[in-house]
């Protein structure tokens, strides 16, 4: 199995990721990858796909650990 890297590109300026205390909130970056595109197109609605990908980034940091 490969594993293509992630690339996040913002889109123009007004791309960010801010940080308060706990709270991350990403603002209009744009993540090129087709394997994380695919996977989050097999959940039906978006907050299915955001739950998706908070899972992604919580079971990663477990993984970092």
């Amino acid at each position: 199995m490969t594993t293509s890297h992630l690339r996040a590109i913002p889109s123009g300026v007004a791309g960010s990721i801010d940080i308060a205390g706990d709270d991350v909130v990403i603002s209009g970056v744009k993540i090129e990858n087709t394997e994380l595109a695919t996977y989050l197109s097999n959940f039906n609605t978006a907050e299915m796909q955001v739950s998706a990908f908070i899972d992604l980034v919580n079971y990663a940091l477990y993984v970092k650990k």
